[in-house]
């Protein structure tokens, strides 16, 4: 429906998307006036829902706080929105509303800076408008006369039974379709990473080569380089002071380049990642000075990173990722950023105006993203800001997997999967096994630690093994039984838990584990794949305020079909019926706190029932 204001043609679109039964929404503007018009309210989604709205749930955000439930009993209106110029610095763009009809409406926005998502209930009741899309007051965008303008787009999906579940096999079905990926990202390759187990204080080249002979030991198939290794010798210089200049290499730490580790890695059969920031830019770097036209400022101020919305500094972005990624052989780029641009740049003079800086420069790195996947379809990019402070569908459409937060003590990393995988598949999602720290931002993991049971260090292994799955362990530190534990958790996930994963279909089979035990003291997942002998795979936790027992039902099994259900520890088997697993469940009353159980549904025809129960 087109309507015409202000001189501008406003035309909204709505567009199902086949299989994957989301809905994509989206603004087209166009400018009538002879002396140009200006869009100052963008939403993508502006529409009436014939349902009353009861509830809603959202999540909060913020370092080592991502993903944290809220809940609003509706009796008004209700809007979230985030200014900080990272679409997951405040809270997450997703929106989950409940009807009266017991339909789930969900809705996310697909843009990487400041956003709105607000939801009105009718003076009647009988109804609610759902509005989203980029906040209205960031952005003022210039149209010259007969110019058209898109606004980036929000993904909607509805589950007419009120399901998660079903909701994220909408989401993830629609994802697939759209997302990037090569040979290395669909392999979901097991990445060990520097980052807390040295930070830029103790890591250099010695550090990382020890590391990489114990990591292609253990069965690691990708060795990244974090941040320290750029910039100048000068010991006392912090690696965030100096970002933009990737020219440089700190020799004192790397006396043989970055290339001589990427030959060493490629030596040992795995492949080498590289962590850069791009976007950012030290106050300290020689960038400032050389090229003080690619500075982003608002007000004046220094902002802290380049401002993408000119071509020139576009040119130089892309430019120096390619140079990076060919010089240094890289297979794999770990792409941060780690500042809040807040409403962005206002210089008119970077290829934008003074009111839609943060718009410019996020299409920008769009663009820089494409091109560098055109010209390296083999190179992973993987998507990280502080975390997970820029977590979207409109970035993950550049990226092939996406780090969920920084801490990652396993009952965070519960509390982060559980909702993060609402939108983004599991196989997109990378979090690494309780990390081993050198700082003090978050309590680390030991896994050398004679006090760690063998049956707590599988559960923080197996934490991770729900997705796309790492380390940052100091692995010449740990002693050979730790190794020989971390090995034979690496090749079960690579021989049975990650294909499953790969065109599986996920279920949340408990409710989100909180952070500091406020939530579920019991965390289960499956992912059930039908086509294989091996048809699903059930991973359970119990958490350390977790009841004594409990039971867990399955779910997208065939009712009639038998299932030989094998432990990955004993290898003791018993037999249910689908029916029998999703509607009576399966009861664990013999597990300790930070204790986990993976059981493998094998397709069970040839097996004859009344196996004796392992539970």
């Amino acid at each position: 429906m087109k309507r015409v204001k202000n001189g501008l043609t406003r035309e909204q679109s709505a567009v199902q998307c086949g299989a994957a039964g989301v809905t994509e929404y989206w603004t087209a503007f166009t400018c009538l006036e002879s002396e140009g018009c200006e869009v100052q309210e963008a939403f993508s989604l502006d529409a009436f829902v014939g349902d009353s709205a009861v509830r809603a749930v959202y999540y909060e955000s913020g370092w080592g706080r991502e993903y944290a439930p809220v809940t609003v009993e509706l009796n008004g209106k209700l809007r979230i929105e985030n200014r900080k110029g990272r679409s997951s610095a405040d809270v997450h763009p997703l929106l989950l509303v409940h009807g009266l009809s017991g339909t789930l409406y969900a809705y996310a926005v697909a843009w990487s800076g400041n956003w709105t998502l607000e939801i009105e209930p009718s003076d009647s009741g009988a109804g609610f408008t759902v509005r989203g899309g980029m906040a209205s007051a960031s952005v003022a965008k210039r149209l010259d006369s007969g110019e058209t303008w898109s606004t980036p787009k929000v993904i909607g999906a509805a589950s007419r039974t009120g399901s998660l579940n079903e909701i994220s096999a909408m989401y993830h079905a629609w994802y697939e379709a759209v997302m990037p990926r090569n040979a290395l990202s669909d392999l979901m390759p097991v990445e060990w990473n520097h980052w807390w187990a040295y930070e830029d204080k103790s890591i250099n080249e010695d550090v990382f080569l020890r590391n990489a002979d114990r990591a292609a030991e253990i069965g690691v198939e990708v060795c990244t380089l974090d941040a320290g290794w750029f910039g100048s010798d000068d010991g006392s210089e912090h690696w965030f002071d100096v970002r933009g200049d990737w020219h440089k290499v700190n020799r004192e730490r790397f006396p043989n380049g970055i290339r001589y580790l990427a030959d060493y890695v490629h030596g040992k059969g795995m492949k080498f990642g590289l962590w850069c920031e791009i976007e950012g830019l030290g106050a300290k770097a020689d960038l400032c000075a050389a090229n003080p036209q690619f500075v982003a400022k608002r007000d004046g101020a220094f902002l802290g990173y380049v401002c993408l919305g000119g071509e020139e500094a576009r040119r130089w972005a892309y430019d120096t990722l390619a140079g990076m990624i060919e010089s240094y052989d890289c297979d794999w780029i770990k792409i941060d950023f780690n500042l809040d641009p807040g409403e962005g740049c206002d210089c008119d003079d970077h290829g934008h105006g003074a009111h839609d800086g943060l718009y410019a420069h996020y299409e920008g790195l769009y663009g820089v993203l494409e091109r560098i996947r055109l010209r390296f379809p083999e190179v992973v990019l993987e998507n990280c800001s502080s975390g997970g402070q820029r977590t979207d569908l409109g970035i993950m459409r550049h990226m092939h997997v996406n780090f969920l937060s920084d801490p990652d003590y396993s009952e965070h990393q519960l509390q982060v999967f559980w909702a993060a995988s609402i939108v983004l598949p599991p196989r997109r999602c990378l979090h690494w096994a309780w990390s081993n720290t050198c700082g003090d931002g978050f309590p680390g993991m030991d896994f050398g630690s004679a006090e760690l049971s063998e049956a707590e260090f599988k559960f923080h292994m197996r934490v991770a093994m729900l997705h796309a799955t790492g380390y940052s362990h100091p692995l010449p530190r740990y002693g050979e039984t730790a190794l020989a534990t971390m090995r034979e958790q690496i090749a079960f996930y690579k021989t049975h838990v990650r294909d499953i994963i790969r065109g599986g279909t996920f279920y949340r089979l408990t409710p989100q584990a909180v952070r500091g035990g406020n939530g579920a003291g019991w965390n289960a997942y499956s992912y059930v794949k039908p086509e294989r002998e091996e048809a699903a795979c059930l991973f359970v936790f119990r958490l350390e305020h977790g009841e004594a027992s409990t039971w867990i039902r399955l779910a997208g099994l065939a009712e009639e079909r038998l299932y030989a259900l094998r432990d990955a520890d004993t290898g003791g088997e018993f037999v249910r019926t689908g029916a029998e697993l999703m509607n009576e469940g399966l009861h664990f009353d013999d597990m300790q706190p930070i204790e986990s159980r993976v059981l493998l549904l094998l397709q069970a025809s040839a097996f004859e029932s009344g196996h004796a129960s392992i539970l």
